[in-house]
């Protein structure tokens, strides 16, 4: 079975739309998602975009969002909730109840319209005091330290990112390559995207 780590932050939403996007490709391609939360702020600061290629990204995500069907709110979320989301979710690692976790955080967000933490430790089958510990956890802080350090040592420096195989996918845009590395990886015979015709008419004859 292929595993894909996925380093995300919990405050934007193209985060949001990977998440969304990611669980669908695990999905058709029988893969696991190891969930890597990350803080910004512990990532290389990024260069400041120009005012065209940050209003077409704006775009961009939009056009995404409507692809998946799914609503975005502004990413301005409380830098307080948002690393108290991401140090419970780093807690939760090897937790099969962590994704669920993940998609109660980012619904809470951008579909309730404010984050509601008492909904992911809910998620996760924890009390929600729980939150509280796991923000007073030196472990869980030191997880996603090392979750942004090992990006970085692959070559990324943003999220969400995504490794598959130890190959490296920045930005939610990569999605169609993550799944087709995801069925290339698979032990399955998965058809990858654009190979349909091969395996309806055969492959193509030998010259």
């Amino acid at each position: 079975m292929a595993t894909v780590s996925f380093y995300f932050d919990c405050s934007t939403a193209a985060s949001y739309v990977a998440s969304v996007r990611l669980a669908e490709a695990a999905l058709r391609t029988a893969a696991t998602i190891d969930w890597r939360p990350v803080l910004p702020g512990d990532l290389p600061p990024a260069a400041p975009a120009g005012e065209a290629e940050a209003r077409y990204a704006r775009k961009d995500l939009g056009d995404w969002a409507r692809f998946c069907g799914v609503r975005l709110a502004p990413d301005d979320a409380a830098p307080g909730p948002a690393e108290a989301a991401a140090r419970f979710l780093a807690s939760l690692a090897g937790d099969p109840r962590q994704r669920a976790a993940v998609e109660a955080w980012f619904g809470s967000l951008h579909y309730a319209g404010a984050p509601d933490l008492d909904a992911v430790a809910a998620a996760a089958g924890r009390e929600a005091r729980a939150i509280a510990a796991a923000g007073a956890d030196p472990q869980a802080r030191a997880r996603l330290t090392a979750n942004a350090r090992e990006l970085e040592a692959l070559g990324g420096w943003r999220t969400p990112s995504f490794v598959v195989a130890g190959e490296l996918f920045v930005g939610h845009e990569r999605l169609s390559l993550v799944e087709l590395a995801l069925t290339q990886a698979s032990e399955r015979r998965i058809v990858p995207p654009g190979a349909h015709s091969q395996v309806v008419a055969g492959p193509p004859a030998a010259p």
